[in-house]
C-alpha cells in the first residue's frame, strides 16, 4: 500500500501539517514517502533547510510553503504485498502538557481527507494547495521580541503566581507575586522592555519598564538591576539568549557571556545557574523548571 503523503510534510511541535490517507487496495507501483518538517520559532531560521531539529524552520509558512516530495518509485518490498492499513485516524494531538489549564504547550493538528482508492499525483497537489491557501497560523512567534513588554512568571509548582522583579529596596532581582490588585509601582517593577541584546542582536536585554536605562544584568552570577555604562563587560552581562524552557514549558534564558547558566530563581532570588556546579543555586533539584518562564502578558 502507498504510504502517507504529507502535505507541507509533518510540521513537527508547533504547527499544523495537511495529510491525504489512502483507502485499503492493492499495491501500487508508485508511491511517495513522508517528509518530516520541524519549525523552532525561538532558534530556527527559515533559510535552514527544516528536515532535523538542528536544522529547524522558523514560521510555519516556510514549512507550508514546501511542495510535496516523492522519494520512491516502485513496488513494494518482500512481504509488504498485499499490505493492509487498520486503525483509526488521528485528528490532534498533545497541547496542555505540562500544567492544568495553561497554553505553555502546542500539539500538532491534521487536516485529511479520505479517499477512495489512491488519489492521483493532481489530488495531492490540490489537497496541499487547498491546506496552504487556508492560512493556517499557530502564531508562534516568541514574545520575547525587541520592542515587546513582557512579564516573565515562574513555572516551579511552588511559585507560578511569582514574576521576576526588581527589588525597590535595592538593586537585586527577585521573584515575588503580583495580582491584578498589587499596586501600580509592583506591577511597573515586573514588567521588562525586550531590547536587542547589547552585547549580540540575535539574543536579547531586559530593559526595566518602570526605571528607563537601567537592565537586568549579572553580576558574580546574582541578577541585579543596574544603569548600562556603555561597556562590553556590562553588555554581555546583560544579553540572554531566548531557548526552548530547559522544563519543556515556556522560555529558558540563557547567559550570553556563561552559555551553560540560565536565568533560574532559588528561593526567591534571581542568579543565573548552570545544572549542578559550585554553587549553592546550581543546585539539580527542580533547575529545570527553575530556569523556565512563561513570557506573560505584561502587567505595567
Amino acid at each position: 500500500m502507498r504510504p502517507l503523503r504529507i502535505g507541507a510534510g509533518t510540521v513537527k511541535e508547533l504547527t499544523a501539517a495537511a495529510v491525504v490517507f489512502a483507502a485499503v487496495l492493492p499495491a501500487q507501483p508508485d508511491y511517495a514517502a513522508t517528509t518530516n518538517f520541524y519549525v523552532d520559532p525561538v532558534n530556527g531560521s527559515d533559510s535552514n533547510s527544516g528536515t532535523s531539529p538542528a536544522t529547524a524552520l522558523k514560521t510555519i509558512q516556510a514549512a507550508k510553503a514546501a511542495s510535496l516530495t516523492q522519494l520512491y518509485s516502485g513496488a513494494l518490498p518482500g512481504g509488504w504485498n498485499p499490505m493492509h492499513k487498520q486503525g483509526a485516524i488521528t485528528l490532534g494531538s498533545g497541547g496542555d502538557c505540562c500544567q492544568t489549564n495553561r497554553n505553555a504547550s502546542a500539539g500538532t493538528f491534521y487536516e485529511g481527507a479520505m479517499v477512495k482508492g489512491y488519489p492521483s499525483d493532481a489530488t495531492d497537489a490540490a489537497v496541499q494547495a487547498n491546506i496552504a491557501a487556508a492560512g493556517y497560523s499557530t502564531s508562534t512567534t516568541t514574545p520575547v521580541t525587541p520592542g515587546a513588554k513582557v512579564s516573565l512568571q515562574a513555572t516551579t509548582s511552588c511559585c507560578t503566581g511569582d514574576y521576576l522583579q526588581h527589588d525597590p529596596s535595592d538593586d537585586k532581582v527577585v521573584i515575588a507575586p503580583v495580582t491584578s490588585s498589587s499596586p501600580t509601582t509592583d506591577k511597573g517593577d515586573a514588567t521588562w522592555i525586550v531590547r536587542a541584546g547589547l552585547a549580540n542582536s540575535t539574543c536579547v536585554s531586559f530593559e526595566s519598564a518602570n526605571a528607563s536605562g537601567k537592565y537586568l544584568r549579572q553580576y558574580a552570577f546574582q541578577l541585579h538591576l543596574q544603569p548600562n555604562d556603555g561597556t562590553s563587560e556590562f553588555a554581555a552581562d546583560a544579553t540572554f539568549c531566548p531557548k526552548t524552557g530547559n522544563s519543556g514549558t515556556g522560555y529558558s534564558l540563557q547567559s550570553f557571556n556563561y552559555p551553560a547558566k540560565y536565568i533560574r530563581h532559588y528561593r526567591f532570588t534571581g542568579y543565573i545557574a548552570s545544572n549542578g556546579g559550585t554553587n549553592t543555586w546550581d543546585i539539580t533539584s527542580s533547575w529545570a523548571q527553575d530556569t523556565s518562564w512563561l513570557a506573560a502578558a505584561p502587567w505595567g
